[in-house]
């Protein structure tokens, strides 16, 4: 009876073993594609009165988004975009004017802790919103959702 007793605790045992290696695993898989997954930190910033470099003259106002690399692993932005609240309608991307004069020309591979600065001007930023909103692809009382 003492040997059969035993058996049962050592198949128990083997069976909470095994189950435990499982989860072991699982952990160690989804902690691994955690790792590797892209953070990115934005700053939506308005507004950003920005100055000449060469006369120090006031160029207009703009705003700007700051994208921090967060993330343990380099990233590559393409272009700066605007979903609409209905995903069918496509994206609007919005071109960074200022590329070349303060801002990195787009596609950017971004370091790790790295930041990036994006300008538009405010003006042609409003006339784009109106315009959207004007033709019900937007919504005033939806959040208005950036694409990198």
């Amino acid at each position: 009876m003492d040997e059969l007793f035993w058996n049962k605790v050592s198949a128990i045992g083997t069976c909470l073993g095994a189950l435990a290696t499982f989860i072991d695993v699982v952990v160690a898989l989804y902690q691994t594609k955690l790792t590797n997954k892209k953070k990115l930190k934005l700053k939506f910033n308005d507004p950003v009165t920005i100055l000449d470099p060469n006369t120090g003259e006031q160029l207009g106002d703009y705003i700007g988004i700051t994208i921090i690399n967060i993330g343990n692993r380099e990233v590559i932005i393409d272009d700066w975009s605007i979903l609409p609240y209905n995903k069918s309608k496509g994206r609007y991307k919005i071109m960074t004017e200022m590329q070349g004069l303060l801002s990195q020309k787009l596609p950017y591979k971004l370091k790790i802790e790295e930041k990036l600065d994006l300008y538009y001007e405010k003006k042609a930023y409003l006339r784009l919103v109106t315009d959207w909103v004007d033709k019900n692809n937007i919504k005033l009382d939806k959040k208005l959702n950036s694409k990198f």
